[in-house]
């Protein structure tokens, strides 16, 4: 029988696994969350979706520095005429990395956005934290590698600058072979004078 989703909860439920930080009674479960309020109302989908990531990294960050994982993202959105939908998404297997947060809370906003009318407030919340897996993600450890990864992946490939050739005293251009030739000469003159045996005082 195939259980789908859900099959992890339910291996972890018969197993007795609650990965779950444990609080004191009467002690609200933990989150992590960041907001952002819009200077001019905006229906951009760049805007909305960059704004969306940087808040993403910032819980990110702080979920690593807690050692927590999330296993739902939360997204809210408040329109320019004063409307509120909330709108959640599950994150599989619980992750602190930003990219996958960031997929889940993507899911999430474009839930809640079903209105035309401009979005004037936008707010992120990951809820369900447990302890992550001893196996940690494997892209999930270290924001700064994530960073550097997406620069370079987003960027082009730079080529190094062309070679110059210089000129010689008589105006003439030497290219590459006749620097790569003078090279060599230079350095089997060097070898000659090196292997030249050195002769005693008193001797012709």
């Amino acid at each position: 029988m195939a259980f789908g989703n859900r099959s992890q909860v339910l291996y972890e439920a018969v197993h007795g696994i609650d990965p779950s930080p444990v609080l004191p009674l009467g002690q609200a479960p933990p989150v992590a969350g960041a907001e952002h309020t819009f200077g001019t109302d905006t229906n951009d989908t760049a805007a909305v979706e960059g704004i969306l990531y940087r808040l993403v990294e910032q819980i990110g960050t702080e979920l690593r520095r807690r050692r927590l994982a999330a296993r739902r993202v939360g997204v809210t959105l408040d329109y320019a005429d004063g409307g509120r939908i909330n709108r959640q998404a599950n994150a599989r297997p619980a992750t602190t990395a930003d990219p996958s947060l960031f997929a889940a809370a993507r899911a999430a906003l474009h839930r809640a956005w079903i209105r035309r009318v401009r979005i004037r407030y936008l707010r992120v919340v990951c809820n369900r934290l447990v302890f992550p897996p001893a196996q940690l993600e494997l892209f999930g450890a270290d924001a700064a590698a994530n960073q550097r990864r997406a620069r370079l992946i987003g960027s082009p490939r730079r080529r190094p600058p062309p070679l110059r050739p210089r000129r010689a005293a008589g105006g003439a251009n030497i290219g590459r072979l006749d620097l790569e030739n003078s090279i060599h000469r230079k350095g089997a003159q060097s070898a000659k004078i090196s292997l030249r045996p050195l002769r005693l005082c008193g001797e012709r």
